[in-house]
């Protein structure tokens, strides 16, 4: 949480100085605040995740993670739209009105709020997780505290006295024989507003005693030693750096967890940053009208692959998901090249009559059409991503494996502008050859992630997140949805 709260502060201070006029001079400042602006989206992501796997029950989580996702197309669809009222379609000129402020320094601090926003509510109105606080820090009264809190918040009474608590199983017991007789009666109908209502019931507090109890194995990764001189702190620092790095490369998670995570992200990472940062030269490439509102629609085609998500991520599993939304990216980008390099050789040898100008209409609709394919099935894979992600490292290193996994997508993005820079200088200077290189190579680049799910270990939809490296998923009392005593149930 408090990663997450300086991540959204450090991109939202430094976007909003990037757009004052004294503080960017030139494009190197500029550079620097961007820069700057970056670090806090790098804090963001792996804290932001490992927040909603650690709060989500089992049984909705991968909707509840791909929720949260979801809103990097809400984020997409407010900068379209924000660039397409600001600039009007003529970017060329968004910055000559010297007898003003530039439209590009209004449209980089309104980008700059959504996340002075975030950092606001997350502070007011998201606690820790009880899971990282019980079994990394060991803050059992703290875990126990958030728990209880969110239960009531959820509408849920917790006993207050003993009396209560040893009435617990009466309470329970007459509770589920209602529900029963309920649904006896009502032959199984309403069954959602039953159960509802059944289940709004007084319930026993978790307890630190608990806690304590569950995680009695866990060792704190905190020096409580807490050293006086600047050096000696750095070097913890760095001994804590090294021995997270060490436990991420292990042979319990080399293989099956790390190294296939971090191809899957570099792979997607270059395929679909790759091409959504140069979707806009690519349609002024082939000469489609109106790059702001196609570029709207681009980022609007997120909205049905979060649907498919939320309803179908638990359903499905992560892991088939995965693999099917990569494939379906590289057709969508596959369709994409087709069209553009087959209209370029009509072009070439067509000429400007009713015909020639209908087929120029549709195939401007299917590049379009292909190229939302394409944002549909990637913001799919990007939330199968996330959601396994989150799973599959453990607690103890839960938001170092985003980390890592982050930083690897980083890289994927930054060599994929080196790599299209270079296709879109190729072709002799016809506009369709490279473009369509470009895709046909982030479409292979996406095809090559699509096999890197099959090395992962088994899937945990509807499983326990694991809370140590080398222990199998358990049930612990810190789940949501899960506040009373759990143990042995299956």
């Amino acid at each position: 949480r408090p990663a997450l709260i300086a991540g959204l502060s450090i991109n939202g201070t430094f976007g909003l100085l990037s757009s004052f006029p004294l503080l960017t001079p030139t494009i190197a400042h500029l550079t620097m605040w961007r820069f700057i602006a970056g670090i806090g989206i790098g804090a963001t992501v792996p804290s932001l995740f490992s927040l909603a796997s650690e709060w989500s029950p089992k049984e909705v989580r991968g909707a509840v993670v791909t929720f949260v996702a979801s809103f990097w197309m809400v984020g997409s669809l407010f900068v379209s739209g924000l660039a397409w009222i600001l600039f009007r379609g003529n970017l060329e000129h968004a910055d000559q009105d010297h007898s003003s402020l530039p439209m590009w320094r209004i449209f980089a601090a309104l980008c700059a709020l959504p996340s002075a926003l975030g950092a606001f509510m997350v502070y007011s109105y998201v606690p820790e997780s009880p899971r990282f606080l019980a079994s990394t820090k060991q803050k059992y009264d703290q875990s126990a505290h958030v728990c209880n809190q969110m239960a009531e918040s959820l509408g849920l009474k917790l006993m207050s006295d003993a009396n209560d608590v040893a009435a617990a199983d009466n309470v329970e017991g007459n509770q589920s024989r209602r529900k029963d007789a309920l649904l006896e009666e009502t032959g199984g109908t309403n069954t959602i507003n039953i159960v509802h209502s059944v289940s709004m019931h007084v319930i026993k507090p978790l307890t630190e005693d608990e806690l304590r109890q569950d995680y009695a194995s866990s060792i704190p990764t905190d020096n409580t030693d807490i050293s006086s001189t600047l050096t000696a702190r750095l070097l913890q620092i760095l001994q804590t750096f090294l021995e997270t790095l060490h436990k991420l490369y292990s042979p319990q998670l080399l293989t099956r967890t790390t190294l296939p995570l971090q191809a899957i992200w570099l792979c997607l990472s270059f395929g679909t940053y790759g091409i959504t940062t140069w979707i806009n030269t690519l349609f002024v490439k082939i000469h489609l009208g109106n790059i702001y509102f196609n570029s709207f629609l681009f980022a609007l085609a997120n909205l049905p692959g979060s649907i498919i998500s939320i309803m179908y991520s638990d359903r499905w599993g992560r892991k088939q998901m995965l693999v099917g939304s990569l494939i379906g990216a590289a057709l969508g980008l596959g369709l994409f090249a087709i069209l553009v390099y087959c209209g370029d050789e009509g072009d070439d040898n067509g000429m400007e009559d009713g015909s020639s100008q209908s087929k120029s209409n549709a195939r401007t609709y299917g590049i379009v059409f292909s190229a939302c394919l394409f944002q549909m099935f990637s913001i799919i894979s990007w939330n199968a991503i996330d959601i396994l992600t989150g799973e599959l490292f453990p607690t103890r290193v839960r938001s170092a494996g985003m980390g890592v996994c982050t930083a690897c997508g980083r890289f994927g993005a930054m060599f994929a502008q080196f790599v299209n820079a270079r296709l879109m200088m190729s072709g002799d200077g016809k506009g369709a050859v490279a473009s369509a290189s470009v895709l046909v190579v982030a479409a292979s680049t996406l095809l090559m992630g699509a096999g890197m799910p099959f090395f992962l270990e088994r899937d945990m939809a509807l499983g326990e997140l694991k809370d140590e490296i080398t222990e199998e998923p358990s049930n612990r009392s810190v789940t949501l949805g899960c506040i009373a005593k759990i143990k042995g149930q299956k």
